[in-house]
């Protein structure tokens, strides 16, 4: 038995007064004998009996009336964890407020987050003197709100109304984390978490959840209290996706995008609207229907009519949620694309060089700058500061010099390969870091040329090149090719074209963020007469556009969050050249600076590379970073899918959770919202108040009490 106001019980000393009343009422009365009254004599004893019985129980009553009544007011409880130390111990709370962009949302009680906050400041006052707290927002994961626990309520007040809606986002598994690590540290008795959220299950964990605790409870007096506010999903319509298809980038050319649209609402949409913006012009919109639950894949065609960095926006008609409504988007087309051609002698460049000056004069608009150097004339300046680096002719690379290729194409360049006339089937082993060998070289036979047999005709490579790129007739001038090197299939490995004798001509592969494409004879007339066929100066040039296009950026998998660390290497601003940290300048959408810090990769080539992060971004748009007053980046930051998903965590799935983090199911508690969350906190504290029913029995009492007393009267 537990009293939550144990000083009442001092009361208890006035069921005495019933019994002094009844000592100070009976007096010692002197025996008079009557003889006119012996006739008295006669009274039967019995009924005197019954008078005594009626005073002691008016007198019991009486004094069952007050105790009960200073039990009522002293609120005894039963089942507390401690008994009646915990009514006098300190108690240490976590506020957990969730602050996430679904917060910004509302229902018929007002916004999510203004209601969370009225929760928390009730939550605050009902601290006692020696209680402390803290406020953990998640938006300041992973650190908490304030360093250390607070006794000072005003300071958790202002806290809780100083809060607002951010884009920043983390779970509630991961808060709990952290308040645990916080109660840890604390030598107060009682410990509770707070948890104050709308519900949105892709808020409450990130990861498939463990029914059963992973790790001991923290402490026995540990408890934790959660508050769903939000009673139903909101409707909305989200842009979840926005990747551009690969291709090659250039002024006056369209490119793909490719857009997932989804539907979240409980209720289907029609004719929704879905628009693309370059620039400050809305360039193509189209209508979509979709059910509840739908989701769907539009295509746009863009035209970038400049070279630079060309930046935008997809963007769905409004809705309840708005921030998902727009997702951004930025690709570069390159002013000039600079070719690093590291050749072992003239005849295994010549064709090149001259097939970049045709292609730049007549094939398209981005001029193509070679330099063209020597094995012996390599440096890793040199590679470092260009674009796409083509190998030529060269059985073997100094191992230094394969492991800056190796950095470099890892982190985003380009890198195109042609063979050596002496070819043994030891030389490319700088090759294999792209997944490639050479099993043994091909020969024709009876002298009977290999020909063209396939080609894949949806490569990005091949955008553009033909009149009618969908005809069944589309056909490529074929060289005859008498000796090829023969490279193993690997699923690395990607063929583009195949020859009539089963070999790879052309083909790509990756390496992390760059590719390869590699031919299988040299730029020579030795093997091949591929350099004087009219193939051969398209093929170079629209493999080097794409080699040059920064296609990762744009992937799903590269994507630029709200709320994460996003970084970024040299490789990717716009010269390609290695920049120290104190050359930069990033800005975000609002033309403010954000600070830009240098974050060490060590490589085991020693290649001079540098790589960069931006932290702390709050909102999505587009970020630009500057070196010397012009623009070498541009990137895009968007908001987590898993914000767009208004779908509510059920009860079982939030105990789920707190069970994971070693909480016990007896010490979580689901609070309302409103005034009575007092009564459900002391509940779960100390039991089951018997208040009511203290004063129910002494009511009772006071009824017997009354009828007993009416009898003595009628005697």
């Amino acid at each position: 038995m537990t009293f939550l106001n144990p000083f009442v019980l001092f009361g208890l000393a006035a069921a005495a007064i019933p019994i002094l009343i009844h000592l100070l009422n009976k007096r010692n009365l002197r025996t008079i004998e009557f003889s006119t009254l012996t006739f008295l004599k006669e009274l039967q004893k019995n009924t005197m009996r019954k008078i005594t019985i009626r005073q002691w129980l008016l007198l019991l009553l009486r004094t069952l009336i007050i105790i009960f009544l200073v039990l009522a007011f002293s609120r005894p409880a039963l089942q507390g964890t401690l008994g009646s130390v915990e009514t006098r111990a300190s108690s240490s709370l976590v506020i957990i407020l969730d602050n996430t962009a679904s917060m910004d949302l509302n229902n018929d009680q007002g916004k999510f987050l203004s209601q969370a906050q009225q929760q928390a400041l009730k939550i605050v006052s009902m601290m006692k003197q020696n209680d402390d707290a803290i406020v953990l927002r998640l938006s300041d994961l992973p650190k908490p709100t304030l360093e250390n626990p607070t006794r000072d309520r005003g300071k958790l007040v202002s806290l809780i109304q100083e809060t607002h809606v951010r884009f920043t986002r983390h779970t509630i598994a991961e808060a709990v984390e952290t308040a645990k690590d916080i109660l840890h540290r604390s030598k107060n008795l009682n410990k509770e978490i707070y948890v104050i959220t709308d519900g949105q299950i892709t808020t409450l964990a990130s990861k498939t959840l463990s029914p059963k605790a992973k790790e001991p409870q923290l402490e026995k007096s540990l408890k934790i209290f959660y508050t769903p506010i939000a009673q139903r999903s909101t409707d909305n319509v989200a842009i979840e996706k926005v990747v551009i298809t690969p291709t090659i980038f250039m002024r006056g050319k369209p490119f793909s995008m490719t857009v997932v649209v989804k539907n979240f609402s409980a209720s289907p949409i029609d004719n929704h609207m879905v628009s693309v913006t370059v620039g400050k012009e809305r360039i193509a919109q189209k209508n979509i229907s979709l059910g509840s639950g739908e989701s769907t894949t539009l295509e746009f065609l863009i035209t970038p009519q400049h070279s630079g960095f060309v930046s935008g926006f997809v963007e769905t008609e409004d809705d309840a949620f708005k921030p998902d409504n727009k997702r951004y988007f930025s690709v570069h087309i390159p002013e000039q694309i600079n070719v690093l051609l590291i050749s072992s002698a003239e005849k295994y460049s010549k064709f090149i060089s001259t097939a970049f000056s045709v292609a730049t004069n007549s094939l398209g608009a981005t001029p193509i700058i070679v330099t063209n150097v020597s094995p012996t004339l390599l440096s890793a300046s040199l590679i470092n500061s260009h674009d796409v680096i083509i190998v030529s002719g060269l059985a073997q690379l100094a191992n230094t010099y394969s492991k800056i290729l190796k950095d470099n194409i890892s982190e985003g360049k380009g890198f195109m390969f042609f063979p050596s006339n002496d070819t043994i089937n030891y030389h490319y082993t700088f090759l294999q870091e792209f997944g490639v060998s050479i099993s043994h070289l091909s020969r024709s036979q009876s002298g009977t040329a290999s020909t063209i047999e396939k080609f894949d005709l949806d490569f990005p490579l091949f955008k553009g090149m033909f009149e009618n790129q969908r005809s069944n007739k589309t056909t490529l001038e074929s060289p005859d090719v008498s000796i090829s090197l023969a490279v193993s299939q690997s699923p690395s490995l990607q063929p583009i074209i195949t020859l009539s004798n089963g070999n790879v001509l052309l083909w790509k592969s990756e390496l992390l963020a760059g590719n390869m494409i590699g031919v299988a004879v040299p730029p020579t007339t030795d093997w091949s007469n591929l350099p004087l066929k009219g193939l051969f100066v398209p093929l170079l040039y629209q493999s080097t556009l794409y080699l040059a296009s920064q296609i990762k950026q744009n992937s799903a998998e590269s994507e630029y969050l709200v709320g994460t660390e996003n970084n970024f290497s040299s490789t990717l601003l716009k010269n390609k050249s290695a920049v120290a940290v104190n050359d930069l300048k990033a800005f975000d959408p609002n033309s403010r600076i954000i600070p830009v810090v240098q974050q060490e990769h060590p490589k085991n080539s020693g290649s001079n590379r540098f790589f960069f992060s931006i932290g702390g971004i709050e909102n999505p748009g587009i970020y630009t970073v500057v070196k010397n007053s012009d623009t070498v980046f541009v990137f895009p930051v968007n908001l987590p899918n898993e914000e767009s998903d208004e779908t509510l965590a059920a009860d079982d799935q939030f105990i789920q959770t707190f069970l994971s983090k070693g909480i016990a199911e007896k010490s979580i508690t689901k609070l309302p919202i409103g005034d009575t969350i007092e009564e459900t906190i002391l509940q779960s504290r100390y039991g089951i108040e018997l208040w009511k029913y203290s004063l129910i029995i002494a009511l009772l009492f006071a009824l017997i009490e009354m009828t007993v007393a009416r009898e003595k009267k009628e005697l």
